[in-house]
């Protein structure tokens, strides 16, 4: 089953707006696909940006089964992916 919504204003003047379903998955799942499949076609290197790594992550965790953490446990999960994800400046702290 396929959902169909509408395209987001954000991406309206964005290469995206063009795209067919097929494309938008391809779009979204270039950095994956590089990295899981061991493609001759594919670049032998690619630049993933923090933002990408970010979402690559996360999607990876979404498969994942629900796991409870303490409630200060997962206050600290979501300030860390925050911060790595929407601060550029952000380094995690080192021991």
């Amino acid at each position: 089953m396929h959902l169909k919504a509408p395209l987001p204003e954000e991406l309206s003047d964005h290469e995206f707006a063009a795209f067919d379903r097929r494309q938008r998955n391809s779009f979204f799942n270039r950095e994956r696909d590089w990295l899981k499949d061991n493609n001759p076609s594919h670049p032998q290197v690619v630049t993933i940006d923090r933002r990408d790594a970010g979402d690559m992550i996360v999607r990876a965790l979404s498969g994942l089964p629900e796991v409870a953490f303490a409630p200060e446990q997962e206050a600290l999960l979501e300030t860390v992916f925050f911060l790595w994800l929407h601060d550029d400046d952000w380094k995690p702290p080192c021991k």
